[in-house]
């Protein structure tokens, strides 16, 4: 493969793919968080908390930073294979 011409012999690609899919998903996480706590100000224009969750939950933001957040965990967790 060509990637493995550029890559250290100790470095596999499966651990540059895991840090690329970490990666995006960390910047999911930030995006979606980062308007999560913009979308608070809403409670100065007199939402309560309830509203303010039936807001957040129709907003596509909320779940970029879920989606983020379970691509993390489980790329934590799960283990490579051994060859």
């Amino acid at each position: 493969m060509i990637l493995n011409f550029f890559l250290p012999k100790k470095i596999k690609l499966s651990m540059l793919s895991r840090f690329i899919i970490m990666f995006i998903a960390f910047l999911a996480m930030v995006f979606g968080l980062s308007y999560v706590f913009i979308y608070i100000n809403l409670f100065s224009f007199g939402y309560n908390i309830k509203e303010y969750l039936e807001f957040l939950f129709t907003r596509y933001e909320w779940y970029l930073f879920l989606i983020g957040f379970l691509v993390e965990i489980i790329c934590l967790i799960r283990k490579d294979k051994k060859r």
